[in-house]
């Protein structure tokens, strides 16, 4: 299993729920009362990921293309993508698709702040960026929802990865907020606080056999770490 599931385990005291990872990639997951399991995304432009860095930096330079050579809509990220990449504007194009296509993480994480940058400047186009990534999290919970089969009346959702508890700018998580409060599921939605290898730890503990309080103690000490 990968991150995002041991990521339930370590934000979840109730030993089930969802997840959204939202890093450099993205990916939610979800395990039930009894064990099942389930995943949507987390193989990027193959299942059509919207959220972590890489898909917001590509969807960037994307809107910046558009402004330099088709006419599009004027955007901060113009400016502070060039900033990102020191160089002139007139070279983001080819030095930021070098940069993503080589997966240059340094400045993949310096355009993805840059995104963030411009939202926070009141960019239109980066607050666009920002809330599809927001609806698209929340529909991905709900599907996960739908596709597991939780018998709970309220569904723990645990946002982890450095997209969301390092985030530079609020908008998607308050879209996710915004959009889970219109479900008819009721969601408690928490920020990680406890690193995901936590929950590996709590995983094997289970399948060792360990009794729910004692499972509970153990996540209590993991999230000291």
């Amino acid at each position: 299993k990968n991150d995002t599931f041991a990521g339930i385990k370590a934000n979840c005291e109730e030993g089930y729920g969802i997840a959204a990872v939202n890093g450099t990639g993205c990916c939610v997951a979800g395990i039930d009362e009894i064990g099942e399991t389930l995943q949507i995304g987390g193989l990027g432009a193959i299942t059509n990921d919207k959220g972590g860095s890489r898909n917001m930096v590509l969807t960037a330079l994307n809107l910046i293309y558009n402004q330099q050579l088709r006419s599009g809509e004027e955007t901060l990220l113009t400016v502070n993508f060039a900033s990102a990449l020191e160089t002139d504007e007139k070279n983001i194009i080819q030095k930021g698709f070098f940069a993503f296509e080589q997966g240059n993480l340094q400045y993949i994480k310096d355009m993805s702040i840059a995104v963030y940058k411009s939202a926070n400047e009141g960019d239109a186009a980066a607050i666009s960026i920002l809330k599809e990534i927001g609806d698209e999290y929340a529909r991905c919970i709900d599907a996960v929802y739908e596709g597991l089969n939780f018998t709970s009346p309220k569904i723990p959702v645990a946002l982890i990865g450095t997209q969301f508890v390092k985030c530079e700018n609020k908008t998607v998580i308050e879209r996710i907020f915004e959009k889970l409060e219109e479900s008819a599921i009721d969601y408690d939605v928490r920020i990680s606080d406890v690193k995901p290898v936590a929950g590996a730890v709590i995983w094997a503990a289970e399948r060792a056999g360990v009794s729910d309080e004692q499972r509970k103690l153990i996540r209590s000490k993991m999230s000291e770490l």
